[in-house]
């Protein structure tokens, strides 16, 4: 779908409006600064039609909950690695989250659209294998 715009014919203007007013000579000065300013009178009957494509709207991609799973085998600090290569929290947030992770069973490391939230989750799964640990990732839509 497209919009149209009309442009209409302009009145020209005439010098005596651009009078100095100490002289009886037309002002230059203002008349070019006019005809830059301004695109050229028209004919009446001349008429330019632009049209416009509307701009498509966007949506945002879905959002994905990326959650870690407690279990007894694998090492705190092991989980707090992967908080901190994996996810990029500090040491600090890192540490708080694991924590929360022992205590509540599971916990969100991070909120992504799908695609990097199942990066993240084959990530954490590919590390803890390859280290011998069960530890658990998920994602689920937020």
């Amino acid at each position: 779908m497209y919009r149209a715009a009309m442009l209409l014919p302009q009145k020209e203007e005439t010098m005596e409006k651009h009078r100095t007013p100490m002289t009886d000579q037309p002002n230059m000065n203002a008349e070019k600064k006019r005809a830059e300013s301004s695109p050229p009178a028209t004919k009446s009957e001349d008429r330019l039609v632009v049209l416009e494509k509307p701009k498509p709207k966007i949506k945002e991609p879905s959002l994905y909950k990326v959650f870690l799973i407690n279990d007894d085998y694998t090492p705190m600090d092991f989980v707090t690695d992967i908080l901190t290569g994996v996810f990029k929290k500090s040491q600090d947030e890192a540490t708080q989250l694991m924590l929360d992770i022992h205590n509540k069973g599971k916990a969100v490391a991070g909120i992504f659209p799908f695609s990097i939230a199942e990066t993240k989750v084959n990530q954490v799964t590919e590390k803890a294998r390859s280290q011998d640990h069960p530890l658990e990732c998920i994602m689920e839509r937020a």
